[in-house]
């Protein structure tokens, strides 16, 4: 029922607009006072804005100002001035009240719309770069944040590291425990860094730790310590407790891409050196 309405308000959102301007627009002609009668033409222009498509709105606006310039105070091409209702002196701050109140409101109203669009827009910006498992930023959100940062020529280094013998967890203790692992390795990342790092899931069981101002020094040892936190104290899945090691690579000082390949094939060579340990690409 209301995907229905919604569908009849659309279609009569451009007569409602049309007839409003004219209205307004015969309104002015009509009133040869003193009165503040342009600020009403912001009703249906606001209307417009938010309803038609951009080239539709533009046209209104041009309408608006063509009316104004026609039927206002700047002159009467038209000759109509003879024609038109002057109101009483008195009546016109009245008027003039009226008006710019109703005008007013529409720019209010115009604002917190551009307010809540703006908010709906940042909300789902974080949706789009929010892994929803664990509640990180995701790939994308990382690429990004790497793309500013080589940008402004900030020093960073990236460490990749992946979750060893993660399928084995996933066999033994089904994927509702191999997602509580994930989330509490998200968990103990977070808090082995600083706020201006970022902690990110790049997909499957790897993450991501992206340092800025960081020397390689400094990033391997965050990835020790990352690797301790993880690996000393067990993580409990109902009745059972199980250790959990990471495998990371650590990188530093590349192009953005440059320096997330660099990172990610360390970490394989860790895999491959054993497991549980961090290296630091060539």
């Amino acid at each position: 029922m209301a995907s229905v309405q919604k569908k009849r308000m659309a279609r009569l959102v451009r007569p409602l607009s049309w007839t409003a301007l004219l209205a307004v627009m015969a309104l002015d002609a009509a009133v040869a006072s003193n009165v503040s009668l342009g600020l009403l033409y912001f009703v249906p222009l606001v209307y417009a804005a938010f309803r038609l498509p951009r080239t539709e709105a533009l046209i209104f606006a041009a309408v608006c100002t063509v009316g104004r310039v026609v039927f206002g105070p700047t002159g009467d091409p038209l000759g109509i001035q003879g024609l038109t209702y002057r109101l009483p002196p008195d009546a016109e701050p009245v008027v003039n009240a009226c008006v710019a109140g109703i005008a007013y409101v529409a720019a209010a109203f115009a604002m917190v719309r551009l307010r809540e669009q703006a908010r709906q827009i940042r909300r789902l910006d974080r949706q789009v770069e929010t892994d929803p498992l664990t509640g990180l930023p995701n790939r994308r959100a990382l690429q990004r944040a790497l793309d500013e940062h080589v940008e402004a020529s900030v020093e960073i280094a990236v460490l990749v590291l992946d979750v060893d013998h993660f399928k084995t967890v996933n066999d033994t203790h089904g994927h509702d425990g191999g997602d509580a692992v994930l989330r509490e390795i998200g968990r103990r990342l977070e808090g082995c860094v600083r706020s201006p790092d970022l902690v990110a899931r790049t997909g499957g069981e790897e993450f991501a730790v992206l340092l800025p101002e960081t020397s390689i020094g400094a990033a391997q040892l965050v990835a020790e310590r990352i690797r301790g936190r993880v690996r000393r104290v067990p993580i409990t899945l109902g009745s059972a407790s199980i250790t959990v090691t990471v495998s990371i690579g650590c990188a530093h000082g590349a192009a953005a891409d440059e320096l997330l390949n660099a990172a990610d094939r360390a970490m394989y060579e860790a895999k491959r050196a054993g497991r549980d340990r961090v290296l630091i690409a060539a």
